[in-house]
């Protein structure tokens, strides 16, 4: 795909995806500390590492428990979520460490690699990581209807890629963040998957 530098995750069951529903999950960038490390396949190789319990991040354990809605998650159903999914990164240059954020060119250049993903994969539901980068990706769309949970109420989204299909976008916190509460994060994407 033109522009896209580094490809996304795509499981092996994403077609048939979680209750019928193809989901994208979209986090914001790489870091690198060797510029030789930004392979195309560096998203691949993390959401595999991590589907195959070789690594154990943070952001992804806690976004199982999100997933999945509990505590502890084994190895077989950690394996078929991810092999549900399908895991993109927006921005498409690495940061060089960690607590860099991308710049708004990069954020800008991200959009057309981003929407060539959306088009060649047609997702149902997109789980944004993170309010910050939810309110980067492009606004080509209409705002869909607030998703309230435990009396907060979140914005949504809503792509339409052609006449018969509509890509529903939500944000949960970054699951990275300190105190993230994958419990009330799990009641909003199963309310927001039932919903839609």
């Amino acid at each position: 795909m033109n522009n896209v530098n580094f490809l996304p995750w795509v499981g092996r069951n994403y077609q048939q995806g979680i209750n019928e529903k193809r989901i994208m999950v979209l986090g914001e960038s790489h870091y690198c500390a060797k510029e030789s490390d930004a392979v195309p396949t560096i998203t691949q190789d993390v959401v595999r590492s991590v589907r195959n319990r070789e690594e154990r991040y943070n952001a992804y354990f806690y976004f199982e428990r999100t997933m999945l809605g509990q505590p502890d998650v084994s190895d077989e159903e950690a394996a078929k979520l991810w092999d549900s999914l399908l895991f993109y990164n927006y921005v498409q240059e690495a940061m060089s460490t960690p607590k860099t954020s991308p710049t708004g060119a990069q954020f800008r250049d991200a959009e057309l690699p981003f929407l060539r993903v959306l088009y060649k994969y047609h997702p149902d539901i997109l789980i944004v990581w993170g309010e910050p980068l939810y309110r980067s990706i492009p606004q080509d769309g209409v705002q869909g209807d607030d998703l309230v949970i435990d009396e907060m109420a979140y914005q949504t989204w809503i792509y339409t890629l052609d006449k018969d299909h509509q890509v529903k976008v939500m944000w949960i916190n970054h699951p990275s963040m300190p105190g993230f509460n994958w419990e009330h994060w799990n009641k909003a994407v199963h309310n927001f998957m039932k919903g839609h």
